[in-house]
């Protein structure tokens, strides 16, 4: 499932000029806050591709091995900036892939994913950002992470842009207060979660699911949301389920 986002020339140089490339994606959502253009430019200018999927313990082992089967064999390390582990092993990787030379490592990742956070227990208490060279536009920087290993950052660059909104309100890019298909984003997140773990719903919402529809109106009944017209009120069922989601409540990895 692959969706479009707009790229900036600024990041095409800097992988140019980096000989790794790191790549930062939410773990629960890997093909959805990737990139593939550029990671085919990188590929493409034979530079050593990297994924670093972060967040790693919000989902389980068994999601993890579907992750690995959908990213397609590509090099991918599990990380969780947030409790600092894998690091260790991303260090490593780090060692056996610039053979203990000068390297530069360019690294991306798109908004919510945790590149800050990765930066930031990679350079660790003795690192501080380097002057910038040459021929680079303000904002980047470089950030000594060891004697030989240079991470090249430039923040704020990429954005989502022309993404579907169910795709942007699933990996909470867009909050359920500025969307404006309700249902129709509820419908999409409501697949998504039934394919990962339909028994999250059932046990969160004590709600048998069938399919979509009927979920939605089954919660809104039990909800006792109707319009005006006494109707059941789907549109506002569907906000609840969005709500629930992007605070968290819904425990689907």
């Amino acid at each position: 499932m692959g969706i479009l986002y707009n790229y900036k020339q600024q990041v095409l140089k800097i992988i140019d000029e980096a000989d790794i490339v790191f790549e930062v994606v939410d773990a629960r959502f890997p093909l959805e806050t990737s990139n593939n253009y550029i990671e085919k430019y990188a590929l493409s200018k034979g530079k050593q591709l990297l994924i670093l999927a972060n967040k790693e313990d919000l989902i389980s082992v068994e999601y993890k091995r579907q992750i690995l089967k959908q990213m397609n064999n590509k090099k991918i390390v599990f990380l969780s900036a947030k409790l600092r582990s894998g690091f260790i092993k991303l260090r490593r990787i780090i060692g056996k892939l610039s053979k203990g030379k000068k390297v530069k490592i360019a690294i991306f990742g798109y908004p919510n994913t945790g590149k800050s956070s990765i930066i930031n227990v990679l350079k660790g208490r003795h690192s501080a950002p380097t002057s910038p060279e040459s021929g680079f536009t303000r904002g980047q920087q470089y950030i000594k992470i060891s004697k030989n290993i240079l991470l090249i950052d430039s923040p704020g660059i990429l954005e989502y842009t022309n993404v579907p909104e169910e795709q942007l309100a699933l990996i909470n890019a867009k909050s359920v207060d500025h969307v404006r298909d309700i249902e129709g984003c509820a419908t999409y997140l409501l697949s998504f979660i039934s394919k990962v773990n339909k028994n999250a719903l059932e046990e969160f919402y004590k709600i048998k699911f069938e399919s979509v529809d009927s979920f939605l109106e089954n919660l809104a009944s039990e909800k006792k949301f109707f319009t005006k017209g006494n109707n059941l009120d789907i549109a506002r069922a569907s906000r609840l389920v969005l709500s629930d989601w992007q605070k968290g409540k819904i425990k689907i990895f």
